[in-house]
């Protein structure tokens, strides 16, 4: 629903309590009634905030609409690579693409950026991952949607319950609940962007 909206909550884990940031959070309208494909951006190396910009303002050329952005959220790694923590955010809008064009877009951006797949969970300057496209399901080896590990991932859930708790992923549940359930014990906290 667009509008501000303050952000004020404890969503309870089956690890942990998460305590959601205290902010505001703008939610614009969508310029069209297609429901938001949702996508997660991260990266770790670099200048990670300026690589998440630039993300943010390619995604707005292919979008019909404005963006929904999440806050910042800091994490560790997944898997088994010694690297820093990440900044990740998730991302709501409307495409002018397909999906496999989108995904093309996307690897497209991550290499404009830097990004080299040579370790699994390894370190990355800019990592987008296709979350969630409505209507839309995939199993080939290039695209899975949604996404196999969306549930998994408190580093996604978090970021997009702030600006879509009520979102329901088909076939896999709701954000806000998905968050609730996650048991993911890795520790992700609100980032304050400089």
């Amino acid at each position: 629903m667009p509008g501000r909206y303050a952000v004020r909550r404890t969503v309870e884990s089956g690890v942990r309590p998460c305590q959601l940031l205290d902010a505001v959070v703008f939610v614009p309208p969508m310029a069209h009634s297609q429901p938001p494909v949702w996508i997660g951006l991260g990266g770790n190396l670099g200048a990670v905030e300026e690589h998440l910009r630039a993300a943010r303002l390619a995604l707005r050329a292919v979008a019909l609409g404005p963006l929904v952005e999440s806050p910042l959220v800091r994490s560790a790694p997944w898997g088994p690579v010694p690297q820093p923590d990440f900044l990740n955010q998730v991302v709501g809008l409307v495409p002018r693409l397909g999906p496999e064009a989108m995904l093309a877009r996307l690897q497209a951006v991550e290499q404009a950026h830097g990004r080299q797949r040579e370790v699994r969970w390894g370190p990355r300057t800019l990592d987008l991952d296709l979350l969630w496209w409505p209507g839309a399901r995939r199993t080939s080896v290039a695209l899975v949607l949604p996404h196999p590990h969306l549930a998994e991932r408190r580093f996604v859930l978090m970021p997009w319950a702030a600006v879509a708790p009520e979102v329901e992923v088909e076939g896999v549940g709701r954000v806000a609940a998905l968050l609730a359930a996650c048991t993911d014990p890795g520790p992700v906290v609100w980032h304050e962007a400089s």
